[in-house]
């Protein structure tokens, strides 16, 4: 009986121990790969803040996220120092139209009831760091800004064919199990180890040295710098600005996304309609 017994209390805990164990690897893992500026909890996902010093500089980075809480973005926002300030703003541009869709990201973030980083406002002087004479704008009542990353047409066409690929399953509007199906069949054939290096040199490492190369020249001229950049990036970020004297000063975290408040129930009755819609004798017709 009490071999029974305790038999039955280890099936009934198995679950949740293999759910809270995969939690700590998957936060772990974020955390080692993101230098600590994303950290994952039972409740949510924080991102964090830390500010540098050398004599009178300072530089802010942020860790950021596509999609998370509108008062997360709010408050960011709302801090930004004023004066001698420049943001260095993040965000691929792509002048020859290489994109067959548009990464528009508020449309998942409507889907799980949050904002997307795109709709963060920021009321700045935009600069060119490559011109020094128009740097500080000279508007002290907002900060600068100004665009620190690269353009699509620098990275590898086989990064602009995964990146299709992708925009085909998230905004081409098909049914989401057909086009994750579409997306599965296009990576077998596509995604060797090779190409996935290949991608995450343009993803990251390329944009890594433009912004890199950007806060180099912003501290010619500014007093205080400001990094909100993917998370992924903070790594190499962060030792770039420790290389040029920097010493870490105060932490903050907030956080970007709240479990609690996703709409579950809705999201599986919206996952569930596409699946039957996709294997409805119908929609082969």
């Amino acid at each position: 009986r009490n071999t029974l017994g305790f038999t039955a209390i280890n099936l009934l805990l198995a679950p949740v121990v293999v759910l809270y164990v995969s939690l700590a690897l998957v936060s772990n893992y974020l955390e080692e790969q993101t230098a600590g500026f994303l950290r994952l909890s039972p409740v949510g996902i924080y991102m964090a803040e830390r500010s540098y010093h050398r004599d009178s500089q300072e530089i802010r980075l942020a860790g950021m996220m596509h999609v998370g809480k509108k008062a997360y973005y709010r408050d960011l926002a709302d801090s930004l120092s004023r004066g001698a300030t420049v943001i260095l703003a993040e965000g691929v541009t792509d002048r020859d139209r290489l994109l067959e869709y548009n990464f528009d990201y508020s449309k998942l973030a409507g889907v799980i009831g949050v904002s997307s980083q795109d709709k963060m406002q920021i009321d700045g002087n935009p600069v060119d760091l490559n011109n020094p004479a128009q740097m500080p704008a000279g508007d002290g009542d907002k900060p600068d800004i100004a665009w620190a990353d690269i353009d699509l047409n620098r990275f590898d066409p086989q990064t602009v064919a995964f990146l299709n690929a992708m925009g085909r399953t998230l905004f081409s509007g098909k049914p989401l199990a057909e086009a994750l199906a579409e997306y599965s069949d296009w990576a077998s054939e596509n995604m060797t180890p090779e190409r996935v290096d290949g991608f995450m040199a343009d993803i990251l490492d390329k944009r890594n040295d433009a912004v890199i190369a950007s806060m180099s020249k912003a501290l010619r001229s500014y007093q205080t710098i400001i990094i909100p950049w993917g998370a992924l990036h903070m790594p190499a970020i962060e030792a770039a600005v420790l290389e040029q004297g920097f010493t870490p000063g105060e932490k903050k975290e907030r956080m970007s996304l709240d479990f609690r408040t996703i709409p579950y129930q809705k999201l599986w009755q919206k996952w569930s309609a596409h699946a039957a819609a996709v294997s409805s004798p119908a929609s082969l017709l």
